[in-house]
């Protein structure tokens, strides 16, 4: 999401109505090989086992992933700087480039963990992403309205989710399923506004800048999207995935703990948020198995990880 200066007078609201259309054209474009290259990149790096190894870094300390959120943001600010380079052509494409890396770095923990528990639910939510990106695109060209005021708020509004990111880390609170949908919200308007700033206030040489904005909005509404459909409550209970748990996970999620954590618990260091699961689980556990076994069950009941109730 970008804001704009405005004694600019070659923006391409000023533009014929070729030179508009050509732009828009080079932006999608763009915006699809960015996001096939994002899907390529990640399919090879979880496959390389990179998705595993980062859980486990990020679950040696309850830092980490705030430490890797910093990172981000700071190669994010790169690329985009980069990107805006309207004097070098090849910088621009350099900065697209590597903020795509990093988005395929940053989703490694989620990836990872979805798969653990559905790779169906990976392929949803793509789905879901891509219909309500092309919704919200044609309701801003059908439209045809200036949704650049809206950048005011969603400024507040990012800083605002940022700082509860944050405090996550540091106060007993899980973002959970409610909290997703509400970024849900704002990525659809973060999305509505890049396109608002694609048919208006980008110059015509900034399609690639224009398409790494709107590729940032995208992955944020994906990313949030799919933490919905892992924090929904499962009709059909998955076995418990031993490796090593993430900060990405919640209190909706079942059960994702490393062996190394119940051999020695003393000396692992996860998030207090799982620890509190993984305790809640197994007092809720002892309490309904002799239920489960007096009525005649004889199978190990498999309890998810949530809020207490069956």
């Amino acid at each position: 999401m970008e804001t704009f200066p405005t004694q600019y007078n070659d923006v391409m609201a000023e533009q014929p109505l070729a030179t508009r259309t050509e732009f828009i054209k080079k932006t999608y474009w763009h915006l699809s090989g960015a996001i096939a290259a994002f899907a390529f990149l990640e399919i090879l790096l979880q496959k390389l086992g990179l998705g595993e190894a980062s859980l486990q870094i990020i679950g040696t300390s309850r830092f980490s992933w705030l430490i890797v959120l910093a990172g981000f943001m700071f190669v994010s600010w790169i690329a985009n700087s980069w990107a805006q380079n309207s004097t070098s052509l090849t910088t621009q494409y350099l900065g697209l480039g590597i903020y795509v890396v990093a988005q395929a770095v940053i989703f490694l923990p989620l990836i990872a963990m979805a798969k653990a528990m559905d790779p169906n639910i990976i392929g949803q939510a793509a789905t879901v992403t891509l219909a309500l990106v092309l919704a919200i695109t044609t309701v801003a060209f059908t439209l045809k309205k200036d949704f650049s005021f809206l950048g005011g708020f969603l400024r507040m509004a990012g800083f605002l989710a940022i700082g509860v990111v944050i405090a996550s880390f540091f106060l007993p609170i899980t973002l959970g399923f409610w909290f997703s949908a509400a970024m849900v919200l704002f990525a659809g308007g973060c999305v509505l506004y890049d396109t608002s700033n694609i048919m208006y206030h980008y110059r015509p040489n900034q399609h690639v800048a224009a398409s790494l904005s709107l590729f940032a909005s995208v992955a944020l509404m994906f990313w949030y999207i799919l933490r919905m459909f892992m924090n929904r409550d499962w009709s059909n209970p998955f076995p418990r995935r031993m490796f090593c748990a993430s900060p990405l996970a919640s209190e909706q999620n079942w059960s994702i703990v490393s062996p190394h954590y119940e051999q020695h618990p003393e000396n692992h260091c996860l998030p207090q948020n799982l620890l509190r699961m993984e305790r809640r689980r197994k007092s809720h556990h002892a309490q309904i198995r002799p239920r489960l076994w007096r009525k005649g069950h004889h199978q190990e009941p498999c309890v998810p990880l949530g809020n207490g109730t069956t």
